[in-house]
């Protein structure tokens, strides 16, 4: 083949692959000026004549369509949950708060509420995962109570005088724990993103606690009560509920056209077993091991306890006051000596069971109350906070 023939050739498989391209790309991305079909959309699409994803409110662009086709449960009664839409119509969006508003007109009324698992159920759930909770440290964790406090300094020495043992951070579900620990900024004005990488911590952090015994009497409650169809629906739920981000300092604005106007620097799971710091105050705190590794570092000073609350050989819950980098919080607590997947999972059993709220439950036999909030952010109700309440 000449050089002429063999240019024209390239000329023609190029104008080709662009056509398919372009075909395949119309094809798959041609809106229309509707959003019938693509309300679970992600980003913005700027050849779009108006959008369809959970910022258009925000920003004025939806689609004339968005509400009815988007905020409604018309032809979706009892759909698979999507964590990229705006609301649910699955059969138990109104156990877990975020059901479309037509959802009790439109699919009529769906499965009871909440209240069909009862209080004694969740107190014998929780104290079932507290039995196998297998990676439970508390043998090998020792704590200095040292003074009670109202709110000032009155114990000199650290709160934990040794560190952690190797043993321990070499458990499976602390090593993907400890992982995660670097992808975030304490301060919540911080726009956080991960990267690839830092996505793939996530997941294998969710891996490790759903290979569990714990997790997997909490699917087995789960699953007998159908609040979700399988496993992977009950993961779905407690990776959008835990790790989506959202602004939780609402005066750092950010006019990015193609952005939310707040910087998203904060997440339930930050906020509960990291913590967070705002100009002047601390909020969160409550992973005993982000505590420990903290203190070390010298970043914490322990003021003292208020309340405490000892289960057995399973740990202790510990209401407390401190110092994060200067900054006081006058009162937190952690369970000293609990697994990761004990913590997620009896604080996320009394975030979808009993939101806002305080939740009873049981561990090893001892009773103690979780509090937990919600925060609602772009349709989706998501972990605001969640901690064990010693002092009820």
């Amino acid at each position: 083949m000449n050089n002429k023939s063999l240019i024209l050739g390239s000329l023609f498989a190029l104008a080709f692959s662009l056509g398919s391209a372009s075909s395949i790309f119309s094809k798959s991305h041609k809106q229309d000026g509707t959003c019938a079909g693509i309300c679970d959309t992600q980003g913005v699409h700027p050849d779009w004549p108006c959008q369809c994803n959970v910022f258009c409110v925000q920003f004025g662009d939806c689609c004339p369509d968005y509400e009815t086709a988007c905020l409604s449960c018309a032809d979706r009664c009892n759909s698979a949950f999507n964590a990229n839409l705006p609301c649910q119509c699955t059969t138990q969006c109104q156990n877990f708060n975020d059901c479309c508003a037509d959802y009790g007109d439109v699919c009529d009324g769906g499965q009871p509420e909440p209240g069909t698992v009862t209080n004694a159920e969740i107190i014998q759930l929780v104290d079932d995962m507290s039995a196998v909770d297998f990676n439970n440290m508390a043998s090998g964790i020792t704590f200095d109570l040292q003074s009670s406090t109202t709110g000032s300094d009155t114990s000199p020495n650290p709160l934990f005088p040794e560190e952690i043992p190797e043993v321990y951070l070499q458990i499976p579900t602390v090593a993907a724990l400890l992982n995660l620990f670097d992808n975030y900024h304490p301060l919540v004005s911080i726009q956080e993103s991960f990267t690839p990488e830092q996505e793939s911590e996530i997941e294998v952090f969710l891996d490790a606690v759903f290979d569990t015994e714990v997790f997997r009497v909490m699917t087995d409650f789960f699953l007998a009560k159908e609040m979700f169809d399988s496993q992977e629906s009950l993961r779905a739920k407690l990776k959008e509920v835990w790790f989506n981000r959202y602004c939780r300092d609402a005066k750092d604005a950010d006019d990015h056209p193609l952005q939310p106007k707040c910087n998203e620097g904060s997440s339930g799971f930050e906020h509960v077993f990291l913590g967070e710091q705002k100009s002047n105050s601390i909020s969160g705190v409550h992973g005993w091991i982000y505590l420990a590794l903290q203190e070390r570092a010298g970043n914490i000073n322990y003021f003292g306890h208020m309340t405490t609350r000892t289960f057995g050989d399973k740990g202790s819950a510990i209401e407390f006051a401190f110092t994060w980098d200067g900054l006081k919080k006058p009162i937190s607590s952690v369970f000293v000596g609990a697994s990761p997947e004990l913590d997620l999972a009896s604080l996320s059993v009394c975030f979808l069971l009993r939101p806002n709220s305080l939740c009873s439950v049981s561990i090893s036999g001892v009773g103690v109350k979780i509090q937990t909030y919600t925060e609602a952010y772009n349709g989706q109700q998501l972990v605001g906070t969640a901690y064990y309440d010693v002092s009820s």
